[in-house]
Order: structure tokens, then C-alpha cells, then sequence
């Protein structure tokens, strides 16, 4: 059960096609009002498209939660920028950990900010200039005990063995 006030799944991701929806007819309709020129393909005006988008989005968040995802996205100048990154507290150093919770509210899923391995900072993108992701590795595939596992108790793992 999801504590009160708790932002689910299909939540963050209706919020989003309703945003994507909202800011392609915008930009549609006002190309001047763009600071960057966004790529046709990533403004989907009909709602299908839009919904499909956040959906694809919200599992991105998802993964990027549990692993290190590979991900492209548009910067504010118009670059292709390549990333690899990830939000899983183990993955990030201890003195980069962030001390309050992330995606507290509707209007910070807007912008997603990340821990860029490459260059060992946060870093955060608009949803708007995100272009897609591929998991290269999830948490889910190490077998929790193991990644706990103490130096005294894998000695006496090994003493059993």
C-alpha cells in the first residue's frame, strides 16, 4: 500500500502525457516562444502519442530507480547529450547521497534530476528534450544478501563451503 500522498506509476504518467499534450500545442502554435529548437518527433500532439510517451517516461524513472541506465536527451543549447546515470542510493557515492526524497510532489516530475557516473555529478534534464534509454543494469540482478555480505560474514560463508 502506498503511503497517503505517495505519487504512483499511472499517476506520474497521465501527469506527463498531460504535459507533453499541453506544451506540444503550445510550441506548435508559438514556435517563436522556444528557446531550443525540439525535434518534431518528440512533440506528439494527439493524446495517444502523449500517453504512450509518459508511459515510456515513467518506466524510465522506474529503471533509472534501480540500476544504470544509458540515456539520450536534448540540452537547453541544442547538443545531443549521452548520459549514463542512475538514482539508486547504493550506486551513488555516500557524500552524494541525497538527504530528502526526491519527486515529492507533481511539478518536480517536470524536470528528473540524476547522478551522472560519467562525471560523477548531479545532473537533471527537462522531460520535454528526454529521447529514450536502455538499461545496461538493474539491482534486481545481484541477489540482495550478497551485495549486503560483511567481510567477516562471507569468511565464514566460505568456511561452510
Amino acid at each position: 500500500m502506498k503511503p497517503y500522498g505517495s505519487i504512483t506509476s499511472s499517476s506520474r504518467a497521465l501527469f506527463l502525457a498531460h504535459y507533453f499534450h499541453k506544451s506540444a500545442k503550445a510550441l506548435l502554435k508559438h514556435p517563436a516562444d522556444r528557446d531550443t529548437e525540439i525535434p518534431c518527433e518528440l512533440l506528439a500532439s494527439d493524446w495517444a502519442a502523449c500517453v504512450r510517451r509518459g508511459w515510456y517516461f515513467a518506466r524510465f524513472r522506474e529503471q533509472l530507480s534501480k540500476g544504470i541506465i544509458r540515456f539520450t536527451f536534448r540540452k537547453l543549447d541544442g547538443e545531443l547529450r549521452e548520459a549514463i546515470g542512475t538514482r539508486h542510493w547504493l550506486l551513488i557515492p555516500e557524500d552524494d547521497t541525497p538527504q530528502r526524497r526526491m519527486d515529492a510532489n507533481f511539478e518536480q516530475l517536470k524536470t528528473i534530476p540524476f547522478f551522472d557516473l560519467q562525471k560523477q555529478q548531479w545532473r537533471s534534464f527537462n522531460v520535454l528534450y528526454f529521447i529514450g534509454f536502455v538499461t545496461i543494469w538493474t539491482i534486481d540482478e545481484v541477489k540482495k544478501p550478497v551485495l549486503r555480505t560483511s567481510p567477516t560474514a562471507q569468511k565464514k560463508a566460505d568456511k561452510r563451503k
